[in-house]
C-alpha cells in the first residue's frame, strides 16, 4: 500500500481508511516526509495510529529523520531507522514476509515513489536523478543555470533590469 498524503488532515483520513482493511497490529509503516511540509503534525498523525515503523528519508527533499523520530519512539517500541528508501524497502519486505505484515508507505510523494521503486528492485537515487529531480546545492552550478536562462531570454532580462519589481 502506498499513499502520498502530505498534510496532517490527509494522513488522518488515509490512515483511518487503511485501518478498515488491515489491523493496526499487522501493519508496518514506512514513513518519511518532505522537509517543506508540516513535519511534526504529519508525524504525530501517523505515529498515533500504528505500532510498527520504519523511518527513513527520501533522496528528494526528505526531512532528516531526527526531526520526527522521537514522536514515533514515544508511541511505539518498534521503530527502525533506515538510512535511505532502499534500505527501508528491503527491511519492510523482509519483515512483511517473515511476520505476515501489510506494508504501508506514506508521508509524501517522493518517499512513496522511492519506496515503490526500491520494492520493485530499482534504485531510488537513480530514479530521482533520471527524472531531473536531484537537489542542487552547488552555488556555481545554480549560477550557471541562471546565467544560461538570462542569456536565452535577453528581452525578459532587460525588462527585469528596467523594472526590478516585476522580476
Amino acid at each position: 500500500w502506498i499513499d502520498v498524503g502530505h498534510t496532517p488532515k490527509a494522513l488522518e483520513a488515509v490512515t483511518r481508511t487503511f485501518l478498515d482493511f488491515s489491523p493496526r497490529e499487522k501493519t508496518l509503516v514506512v514513513f518519511g516526509v518532505s522537509a517543506s511540509k508540516e513535519v511534526a503534525g504529519i508525524a504525530k498523525a501517523v505515529a498515533a495510529r500504528f505500532d510498527h515503523f520504519i523511518l527513513t528519508r527520501a533522496h528528494k527533499s526528505g526531512a532528516d529523520v531526527a526531526l520526527f523520530a522521537d514522536v514515533f519512539r514515544k508511541q511505539s517500541q518498534d521503530v527502525t531507522i533506515a538510512a535511505d528508501t532502499t534500505e527501508a524497502a528491503r527491511i519492510a519486505k523482509e519483515r512483511a514476509q517473515a511476520e505476515g505484515l501489510s506494508v504501508l508507505a506514506l508521508g509524501g510523494l517522493f518517499l512513496s515513489a522511492e519506496v515503490q521503486h526500491a520494492w520493485a528492485g530499482g534504485d531510488p537515487k537513480a530514479l530521482v536523478e533520471s527524472l531531473g529531480m536531484k537537489q542542487v546545492t552547488d552555488v556555481g552550478a545554480i549560477e550557471k543555470v541562471v546565467d544560461d536562462i538570462i542569456a536565452a531570454n535577453p528581452d525578459k532580462a532587460a525588462q527585469a533590469r528596467e523594472k526590478p519589481q516585476l522580476a
